[in-house]
This record gives C-alpha cells, structure tokens and sequence, in this order.
C-alpha cells in the first residue's frame, strides 16, 4: 500500500549548492519505498547558488508546491527582476546573489548579517512560515498524507513543519541536516536570543514522532540535552548517488597535479585554509620544480577573504577558481582531482558545538579519489581511515607538505576499499528514510495527547 507524505523545505532546486542534495535524492528513491511525495518550498528568491539542472532530477510525479513568502531573499528577487524590467542595462540573473567582491560589497554583507542575526530570532526566513504552514496544511487535507516531513534549512522551516503537523494531527518526521542551537557557525548576538532559540528547539524537538540527524556526534548532542528521547534519534548520513557519476562530464586535465576543493569557502575556513596554504608554499620551497606541475582547483564561490589570503599566501598564481558550476560539472572535477581537500573547522567549542560532516565529503569518497582532511579527529576522519582513502592531518605546514608530498609519488588510490565507500549509496539511506516514516505513522502516539503537550 502506497502512503503519501509532505515534504517542507525552503532550500530547494531551483537552488543549488550541497545543501539541496538531501532533499533531491530523497525524492528520486523515497518513491521506490512506497512513499509518494509532495514537496513544499518557496518560489524565486535570490541565492548565492543556481541550478536548474537539479530540478530535472527529480521524476516526473513528484508534486512540487511553490509559495509566496515575505523574507528578504523573497523580496530581493521581485525587486531585482522589477528592475530589470524597467532597465536594458541590467541583465543579472534575479536569481543569483550579488557577491561581495569589493570591500563596500562585504561591509554592507557583514552589516546585513549582524542586523539579520538581532531582527530575526531565529533566521529571516521566518517570514516564510505563515505561507509554508497554509500550503501544506492544504497538501495535507487534499493527499490524506501519512505524514510531515519538514527539512530544517533554514532553523525556521521546522517551525513550519510542527505547525503543520500540530493542525493537521499528522506525526511530524524532523530531518536535520545541521543543528540548532549546537550549530558551531550559528552565533546568536544575545543571551536572550539563545534563550528563546533553545525554547523553540526544546518545543519541536519533544514534540516530533521521529528525529534523523546526520552524524553520530550529532545524536549524542541531542541525547545529553533530551536524554528521554535517545530512542527517537536516528542517524542517516548525506551520501551520495553513483548515477551522478555516470554521465558527469570529465573536467580537463592537462598533466598536472590537481588538488580540488568543490563547494563554497566562507570566511570561517580562513585559519583552517591559511596553514594549508603555508603547507603548499613550504612544499614548493622545498621543490621548486613542483611549482609547475602542481595546480589547486577551487570549484565554487569563494568569499573575498579566501582570495585575499591566496595572493598573501604567494599561491594565487597556482590557483584556478572556477566560481559556482553545477552539481554535474562539480562531481567532473571531483573525478579529475589527484587529491581532495577537505576543511572542517576545528576551533570547536567542545561544550557546545557538534561537528557535523559536510555532504561534499561522501561524493570525495565516491571519487575513490585520496582526501587531504584538515580539521579535528571526528566522524569524518573515521571513516576516511576505514576507506583508506586518508588520516586526518595536522595543522602544521610541514606536516600538510609531507602529505601532498606522498601523494604525488605515491600510487594511494591502490589502498582504498571500496566495499565500505558502496554502503553510504543514497539509495540505501533513503529506503532507511522511508523505514522511519513508516514507523512515525504506525506507530503515531495519541496526537490529541500531544497536541495537549506541545501546546501546554
């Protein structure tokens, strides 16, 4: 018997970057479990990303319902494509975010964000909510939906998904990619500000029938603030689709070594990226005839002060930043890399902050292709041992050119195991996925009782 459930999610293609691979591969394979789906999310807005290919991923009868929406990203895209209207001269894609490439471009940036993280309690897309909760409650009423699934990306949209849940009496499916409140990048200006951060997360948290988290670290977090609820957590990781890799157009390649990092670098990668910069240079230092036939790709947007430090760094002449490509083209260079970089920051506050494993690290492992990990010992560099693909490495110049060093005259590829890469396949997570929905349903508590609780 087919059973049909509500998906919300603000983050959706045609937005690209990884944060929508999740959602866009749950719904190519939840179908194949029984499970019919019908997406809601938001119309235009302005985003750092664009990718129309991705909505074509997704099969034909999955129903996707676009709403309106009153957040900030909403209203820049009517603006700017009013403008473009009424002006020849401007051609910019509405879509895409202007980038802050000059330093009164990032100074505006960095005082949006501080008035955005004071204004808006939890995030800007708040505003989205009262939209979000009337079409899915619509959805709901019209499918006879078994369930809610709401994907919090942003914090808000699970406020949206317990509303609906909490007015349609449908046990609500929690699929959290980051955290909330233990979010290490997610800083709050205030006391009162986390105060009411944590309530809110205390209130959809309790009140959700099942919750999927990404990494075990993460789990545990949960655990030791709601230890009443460990039997309700479950850890279903990012992956990724081998299909992807099949018809993904190869990048080219010209006989030098290439050391690829795909996806956006921020400013919080600066410290992590500044010593591997510094482990670059100490190699050429080393190896000066290294320095032409060693090149690092950057595939993906990078902040102003990430190409500021590569000119600083004296690596800027080895650097090739391709800007943002699309999903396909991104995994053509990941096949074409002789190396992999990856960053996780790892100044953590151990007390608060989980480290969570990005999604570009299951397709690096896809890759079969050797990763160089900067970050702290973790989940990630875990599995990185099992598949023999690399070891998490120090922070130290030296060390970072011992590794390239090794990599570069070493043959590493013939040590992986590909038989634990296979196991982190999206289809298999996605039949685990719809596993849990099927006990959110079957096993649905009273709601009236906890309705009574959640609104106590």
């Amino acid at each position: 018997m087919r059973r049909h459930a509500v998906i919300v999610i603000y983050t959706f293609p045609p937005m690209g970057g990884p944060g929508v691979q999740r959602a866009v591969k749950f719904g190519k394979y939840l179908p194949e479990s029984g499970w019919d789906l019908t997406f809601v999310t938001v119309k235009d807005v302005v985003y750092h990303a664009y990718d129309p290919t991705l909505v074509r991923a997704l099969p034909p009868e999955i129903e996707v319902v676009r709403t309106d929406s009153a957040d900030p990203l909403r209203i820049a895209y009517l603006l700017r494509k009013l403008r473009g209207r009424f002006t020849n001269r401007d051609r910019i894609d509405p879509h895409v975010k202007v980038s802050a490439d000059t330093p009164a471009k990032a100074q505006i940036l960095r005082l949006y964000r501080t008035l955005q993280s004071w204004v808006f309690v939890v995030d800007p897309q708040v505003l989205w909510i009262p939209f979000a909760v009337a079409a899915g409650v619509r959805a709901v009423r019209a499918r006879n939906s078994a369930v809610v699934v709401a994907m919090p990306q942003p914090r808000s949209t699970a406020l949206a998904g317990y509303l609906i849940s909490l007015f349609t009496g449908r046990p609500l499916v929690l699929d959290m990619r980051d955290p909330w409140t233990q979010d290490p990048y997610y800083r709050m200006p205030t006391a009162l500000h986390r105060k009411v951060n944590e309530w809110l997360e205390s209130r959809v948290i309790r009140y959700a029938s099942e919750l999927v988290v990404i990494s075990d670290s993460m789990r545990q977090a949960i655990i030791d603030r709601y230890p009443e609820l460990a039997d309700r957590i479950t850890v279903i990781t990012n992956g990724f689709d081998s299909e992807d890799f099949v018809g993904a157009p190869q990048a080219p390649k010209d006989g030098r070594f290439d050391i690829v990092y795909t996806g956006s670098l921020y400013n919080h990668h600066v410290p992590v990226f500044r010593v591997f910069c510094a482990g670059l240079r100490t190699l050429l230092h080393r190896r000066p005839e290294l320095a032409t036939r060693v090149r690092l790709r950057l595939v993906g947007r990078i902040e102003r002060e990430i190409d500021e430090l590569l000119t600083e760094e004296n690596v800027r002449h080895l650097t090739d930043i391709t800007g943002y490509v699309s999903h396909a083209e991104a995994i053509g260079f990941t096949k074409a890399a002789d190396l992999l970089l990856l960053l996780i920051k790892n100044d953590l506050d151990e007390k608060r902050d989980v480290i969570t494993i990005p999604g570009k690290f299951f397709e690096y492992m896809a890759s079969r292709r050797p990763i160089l990990y900067l970050g702290p010992q973790c989940e990630a560099s875990k599995i990185l041992q099992r598949t023999g693909q690399g070891n998490a490495v120090a922070l130290d110049p030296e060390e970072i050119a011992r590794e390239i060093e090794r990599n570069i005259d070493e043959r590493v590829t013939d040590r992986i195991d590909h038989t634990v890469i296979d196991t982190y396949e999206r289809r298999n997570q996605a039949g685990k996925m719809a596993s849990i929905m099927d006990r959110a349903y079957e096993i649905q508590p009273s709601r009236q009782a906890k309705t009574t609780n959640a609104l106590g």
